[in-house]
């Protein structure tokens, strides 16, 4: 949240145009109104809920009032009472902590005050900008009766005690005539130039001059007169040859002048508009004997002049050989101020045209040297001219330089500093003398007694909390709490310590820690031109006038409640005036964003377990559950007319699956977590810190960078398995780079039409795994064992029968076997390993490596594949050798890291974890129908809501006689289980029924 003040130098300021229909809304992409705001979810993401009220409940929505009202409830909006304003901005009162003892003896107190109108409910002040960490107490201010003398009117007399007249405090007080006027020196004249300065423009130039050819040559040569005729004809020639070798512009009236009919430049009107003659030069031209020589020096000056590009001749005065000629003149463009360049570029002279309305004539002055100053503007190719002296036209037509007086100091009479003043000064003869010294005056008050109320301020500090929500009469207590978030403290003035009907006042004090702040260039910079206290760099001034003048803070006061916490997902946000020299009021959003919580939706897995009457058989048992969504996945349906078709205490374990599906290991069979950006992480710290129950775990894996995948997890490089297979055999050494520890196997799929082979997880691998690991190290170590017990046909054929392959040690009495001969060093190195890592060995790689060991022989019997005499035990001992060798790595990290308390969920819903204190094993202990052999029932469990996805419910091996166990141990756990949520019912009644009522 973003608001700004902007001041703008352009016209118009800010504008926002069609904000409705870019934005949706018109407030979108426009800075708001400083005030009290709230931060409500409209629509919810998709597997979150609308997270407005429901805070407090275990799932928000799961009522149909709330699902239907979204937040419109009593408990999610505030109703204002009253009203309730800032009266006095914070400010800083400047104290000493030994004069403090009821602040605390702090000295770096603010002050603010407030008043309220039936705000009964109280009201709330916000402060924004002040340090954590601040004391604040309310001040009672109490009025007691005072008479006072109190000043009524007065006049001005005459002072009774020296000084009795008024002095000049400096040289700046000047002496005036009678009149007021200030009175010049004698003899003191105006001589300092005054310049002119403006924006120049480059005046266009004549072309190369071309040749001049004579209309009438022999008239051209011929002596010059000044007859009227003669000069007729001189203007005429001369101004044809200036059009036609200079392509100068000349005067004419419809057409230019001829030798029978001139064309002068003057003043006159067109079409109603004065139209002023061009400025006039005149002459000195020597040595005029032919109209030729008089000619052609007048085209000589105009070629000179490179800028006239307009000229003609006005008048012609003749006598003994010497003619004063007036010719007018004209540049383009036609602008006040021209400059001329030379060939390189430099500015060589100005020319300045002024008008002289009593003549309607222009006044053109030409500067260079001294008189020029040209200075070019970077990037325009313009230059900024500065002539001296400015020039004004007399009524005759003459420039006259334009002056100024020195200074008044030097222009004017005036007093010494101390000198007694005079009312006026006079001439007499040559010297001014003053005429009566100023009576000084002095201002003589009247009183009145008046009573006034003085103020008693006793003040007391105000109870602090760590929040609204732990304040039992959260309206009528007066409390304050700071939100670490916002970074914003919040004063609620409760009904309970004052009376808050009718118009009231508030007065409170903020105490900061004692101590100073030194400014930085940042603080300078961020102050900029309001810096009026003078700060350098490096000053050190106290906390709370850095707050106030520095860093800003201000206050804001609302008679509207804050929302509930505890109830409601919606948040205050306040936007305060921070200050007078930030303009940019954001709620501190820029520093740290508001969080809005959201809260997944979730749904509840219930999970039964029933007997199969015929699992007495062979003592084989499957899982079932309510027919429902999770019917299939536990499968099966209730036996009949059987005495063990129902019984409690089987447990099960849940996973996500994406989680295992993101589990990898290296060559080596390390795991290193990270988070989504590749870092590495503690992945039980992050677990434990996770606010939700389900969280996302990733591991280290090499990606495909080239082309970039839209999902990441597409783009993983890995093995699907440890080991691969050639030619249907199991290889020797495990797949180079990283392996996902939930490997994939094919299997065999009927849909009804045809049968194919498809890849699916391994998950009766994996979680035999995680049951190892369990065993042996992470749990129940107590009960590892490390005898060797292979198989009981291996045993007979071993040790013998009629009870000697039970006994310990065997007793050996099968006489077809010499047993000290068949007790390899491998069996005994086999021996070694426990017996949870044995079976793993047999279950997954035995078979396996046995096939590498054996072949048919002509019966069709398995014999040794070495070509040699052997007892078949060796190749057992050798296969189980290398199938040890392969559990053990594939085990590695099972046995490196916890992988079931970092990968298993708390979905356990039975308080404390029911019996076994797990929360992660969910029990299935509560019985629907009754326990009677021959009626229908089942026993079931019930899940924590777990967010959308899919998990993995692994049933958990009947091991504790402490728990009851003995009763389930002979029944075959079921296989791992793929569960999908959310599941979808028929109607909302449906997904709340309990299992077994519809």
């Amino acid at each position: 949240m973003d608001m700004k003040r902007h001041s703008h130098k352009k016209r118009g300021g800010r504008i926002y145009r069609n904000n409705k229909y870019m934005n949706g809304d018109s407030w979108i992409g426009r800075p708001l109104i400083l005030g009290n705001y709230y931060i409500k979810e409209l629509t919810r993401s998709e597997g979150y809920e609308l997270s407005i009220t429901g805070k407090d409940k275990k799932v928000t929505n799961a009522v149909t009032g709330i699902r239907e009202t979204y937040g419109e409830t009593a408990d999610s909006r505030t109703a204002p009472l009253g009203s309730a304003w800032i009266t006095k901005q914070l400010y800083h009162a400047v104290t000493f902590p030994e004069g403090n003892a009821a602040y605390g003896n702090k000295e770096n107190l603010l002050l603010l005050e407030t008043k309220s109108k039936d705000a009964t409910n109280g009201y709330n002040v916000v402060l924004d900008g002040i340090p954590e960490g601040a004391d604040i107490y309310i001040n009672n201010v109490t009025l007691k009766p005072v008479v006072i003398q109190q000043v009524d009117g007065g006049k001005w007399v005459d002072a009774k005690e020296a000084p009795y007249y008024l002095a000049a405090e400096s040289q700046s007080v000047y002496k005036r005539d009678i009149n007021g006027n200030m009175i010049e020196k004698s003899g003191v004249t105006a001589t300092v130039k005054v310049p002119y300065e403006a924006t120049g423009i480059e005046a266009d130039k004549l072309p190369t001059e071309g040749t001049a050819v004579a209309s009438d040559p022999v008239k051209f040569a011929s002596a010059f007169t000044n007859a009227e005729s003669n000069v007729k004809y001189v203007k005429a020639e001369l101004e044809q040859m200036m059009r036609d070798s200079l392509q100068m512009e000349t005067p004419k009236d419809g057409d230019y002048s001829t030798i029978n009919t001139p064309v002068y430049d003057e003043k006159r009107t067109v079409n109603g508009k004065n139209v002023y003659g061009k400025p006039e030069i005149v002459l000195e031209i020597e040595n005029v004997t032919t109209n030729k020589s008089l000619i052609e020096s007048i085209l000589n000056y105009y070629i000179n002049e490179k800028v006239f590009t307009y000229g003609g001749l006005q008048k012609i005065e003749y006598s003994g050989g010497k003619a004063i000629v007036t010719i007018v003149v004209g540049m383009t463009p036609a602008r006040t101020l021209l400059y001329q360049t030379n060939s390189s570029g430099d500015v060589v002279a100005t020319y300045l045209t002024k008008l002289n309305t009593t003549y309607g004539r222009y006044v053109i002055r030409k500067y260079t040297g001294d008189e020029l100053n040209a200075a070019k503007v970077e990037d325009t190719g313009k230059y900024i001219i500065n002539v001296t002296p400015d020039f004004e036209v007399s009524d005759d037509g003459i420039p006259t330089d334009k002056t100024i007086y020195p200074t008044d100091s030097e222009r004017y009479l005036h007093y010494a500093a101390g000198e007694t003043l005079y009312d006026y000064w006079y001439l007499n003869g040559d010297t001014y003398f003053g005429h009566a010294p100023v009576t000084r005056k002095v201002w003589e008050p009247n009183y009145k007694e008046v009573i006034v109320n003085e103020e008693n301020v006793s003040s007391s500090k105000i109870p602090k909390v760590s929040s609204m929500e732990e304040v039992t009469d959260q309206t009528g207590s007066t409390y304050y709490y700071y939100d670490q978030v916002a970074k914003q403290y919040t004063i609620h003035v409760g009904s309970n310590d004052m009376d808050l009907s009718g118009v009231k006042s508030g007065n409170f004090t903020i105490a900061l820690n004692n101590g100073k702040r030194e400014v930085t260039n940042e603080d300078i910079n961020r102050i900029g031109p309001n810096n009026v206290w003078g700060y350098a760099a490096g000053s050190s001034i106290s906390n709370a006038e850095y707050v106030i003048r520095v860093s800003g803070a201000g206050a804001g006061a609302f008679t509207s409640a804050n929302f509930d916490n505890n109830k409601t997902f919606i948040k205050n946000q306040r936007l305060i005036s921070n200050g007078y020299h930030d303009l940019n009021e954001d709620g501190n959003t820029r520093e740290t964003p508001t969080p809005i919580q959201e809260r997944i939706i979730g749904q509840q897995i219930k999970v039964t377990k029933t007997i199969d009457e015929k699992s007495y058989e062979n003592t084989n048992t499957y899982g079932a559950a309510h027919e429902d969504w999770f019917t299939r996945t536990f499968g099966g349906h209730f036996g009949r007319n059987t005495a063990a078709r129902k019984m409690d205490n089987f447990r099960f374990k849940v996973y996500l699956k994406s989680n295992l599906e993101r589990l990898h290991r290296d060559n080596d069979g390390n795991v290193t977590w990270q988070d989504r950006l590749g870092n590495e992480i503690n992945v039980t710290d992050q677990n434990e810190r996770f606010p939700a129950l389900v969280n996302k775990v990733y591991t280290k894996v090499q990606h495909i960078t080239s082309p970039l995948y839209k999902n990441s997890e597409d783009a993983v490089v890995s093995n699907d398995s440890l080991y691969s297979y050639t030619n249907g055999f199991i290889n020797e050494s495990q797949n180079n780079g990283y392996t996902s520890l939930l490997e994939t196997i094919s299997v065999m799929a009927d849909n009804g039409s045809e049968a194919r082979n498809i890849s699916v997880y391994n998950y009766e691998k994996f979680f035999d795994a995680i049951n190892v690991a369990n065993a042996d190290k992470w749990d129940h170590t107590e009960n590892s064992s490390t005898s060797f017990k292979p198989f009981a046909l291996i045993k007979k054929f071993l040790f013998g029968t009629g009870g000697a392959e039970n006994q310990y040690p065997a007793g050996h009495n099968n006489a077809e076997i010499k047993n000290n001969i068949n007790t390899s060093e491998t069996a005994l190195d086999n021996a070694l390993r426990s017996d949870n890592v044995r079976q793993f060995a047999i279950t997954w790689y035995l078979d396996d490596e046995v096939a590498k060991l054996v072949k048919k022989n002509q019966s069709e019997e398995a014999v040794s594949a070495a070509g040699k005499s052997v007892y078949s035990d060796e190749v057992y001992d050798i296969a189980l050798s290398e199938a040890i060798r392969k559990a053990e790595n594939y085990l590695k990290p099972f046995f490196s890291y916890d992988l079931d308390q970092i990968y298993s969920i708390e979905w356990d819903s039975t308080q404390e974890g029911g019996a076994d204190k797990d929360l992660t094993t969910l029990s299935a202990d509560t019985l629907f129908g009754d326990t009677a052999g021959n009626s229908d029932g089942y026993y079931f469990a019930t899940s924590k809501y777990l967010p959308y996805g899919t998990y993995v419910v692994a049933e958990q091996q009947p091991k504790y006689s402490n728990l009851g166990d003995l009763k389930n141990k002979h029944y075959q756990i079921d296989k791992p289980r793929e569960v999908s949520l959310p599941s979808v019912y028929a109607d909302y009644d449906g997904s709340q029924a309990t299992p077994g009522s519809n």
